[in-house]
């Protein structure tokens, strides 16, 4: 115990990412990971869509008032709603934290007059330490659900926000990846059919709460993504081969030799009509739609779901 809390740490990370590694106190472990479970701005799941409700994430209204109940209204700690005034979250896991240090010096002045100690001790006492560790972790999470919220505000003012939205999985989990990963010189990977890939201790993942693979790691997007690609041909061989089917059903029908290259035959596929711009060439198959794309695997984990080691300093 002694060891371990000579890594005890009196500030946090701004955004909210946990300020102390797995296993270091397991009881800021557990409930860093409870409160991250139990948040309804960090899961879809647990958000309702009513702003009124704490955990809005859509819509520049619903963020901002997630934000203003986070850390209150600009240069004041408190957010008003109907009427009534409420201290916000973040400054009050603050407050209760400070609470927390100063029943740890209450309780040390309390054992030099015991005669316990002839100065007050430096150690916290189990209990006193693993309320403080619970509302460290209480107060990161707070700010892990700030720096989301703000990010998603700052995102959905982004003039170029809907051009990412329009362009996000497009043509479905076609494995077109973008800003790097191509070889190990170059940048890490960035992005992935449109979706943002982040990285968790060097593992890129899908980071795209519009996703149906959100959280996703990239290793089982692809393995996902390559089976899918192979079951409805839509490889590159597999599109050669069909091109050539349809040419010779196209010469059987109208007695005329058609020739298409294999990139045309898949952008065709890609109108919804089925038609080329000149509108001369009827009969080629849609491309498979969202309700076609691949569901998560079961083996899948989620980023979140996976236990990384803890690298020695």
């Amino acid at each position: 115990m002694t060891m371990n809390q000579s890594k005890l740490k009196t500030s946090g990370k701004e955004d909210g990412s946990r300020r102390y590694p797995k296993g270091t106190f397991p009881d800021y472990d557990k409930a860093y990971q409870n409160g991250g479970k139990g948040s309804s701005v960090l899961n879809d799941s647990k958000r309702s869509g009513d702003i009124k409700n704490f955990g809005s994430m859509s819509g520049e209204s619903g963020l901002q008032g997630t934000i203003y109940e986070l850390e209150g209204i600009p240069g004041y700690d408190f957010y008003k709603r109907g009427g009534a005034q409420f201290k916000a979250l973040i400054p009050s896991a603050k407050e209760n934290l400070r609470d927390a240090h100063k029943d740890f010096k209450i309780w040390g002045k309390e054992e030099v007059k015991k005669g316990n100690a002839l100065a007050p001790p430096e150690i916290w006492p189990s209990n006193l330490l693993a309320q403080r560790l619970k509302l460290e972790a209480k107060l990161d999470i707070r700010r892990r659900e700030l720096d989301k919220a703000e990010g998603k505000l700052t995102k959905l003012e982004d003039p170029q926000e809907s051009d990412h939205a329009q362009n996000m999985l497009r043509y479905g989990p076609m494995l077109r990846n973008e800003g790097g990963g191509g070889s190990t010189y170059d940048p890490p990977l960035q992005a992935m059919d449109g979706q943002t890939v982040s990285h968790e201790n060097g593992l890129p993942y899908i980071n795209e709460e519009a996703s149906p693979y959100h959280l996703m790691p990239v290793f089982f997007y692809k393995k996902m993504a390559q089976k899918w690609i192979d079951e409805n041909g839509l490889n590159r061989n597999d599109l050669v081969k069909r091109a050539r089917r349809w040419e010779q059903e196209q010469e059987e029908k109208t007695g005329d030799r058609v020739r298409i290259t294999a990139s045309k035959f898949e952008n065709m596929m890609k109108r919804k009509d089925g038609y080329t711009d000149d509108n001369i060439l009827p009969g080629i198959p849609n491309w498979p739609q969202s309700k076609d794309w691949p569901q998560w695997p079961k083996e899948a984990q989620k980023i979140d779901e996976i236990e990384f080691e803890e690298n020695e300093a």
